[in-house]
């Protein structure tokens, strides 16, 4: 039996932090997991969303981009 794990990231404006939150996010396994990342952008101004953008590029990887609440 596969086990999985969803992991959502609500964003909002976050473009400094987010690069590195992401790559220490891609570092950590968890054997014996299969493992989808869902990152919810709420209308970031920052940057925030093209960084998400092209960080999704990768299977496994969802973006849903909302206008600001």
């Amino acid at each position: 039996m596969s086990l999985h794990v969803t992991v959502i990231i609500p964003v909002y404006n976050e473009a400094t932090a987010l690069p590195s939150t992401l790559q220490q996010l891609i570092q950590t396994t968890v054997r014996g997991y299969t493992r989808e990342v869902i990152a919810v952008d709420d209308g970031s101004t920052d940057g925030s969303a093209l960084i998400l953008d092209q960080w999704a590029t990768v299977e496994g990887r969802q973006i849903i981009h909302l206008p600001n609440n």
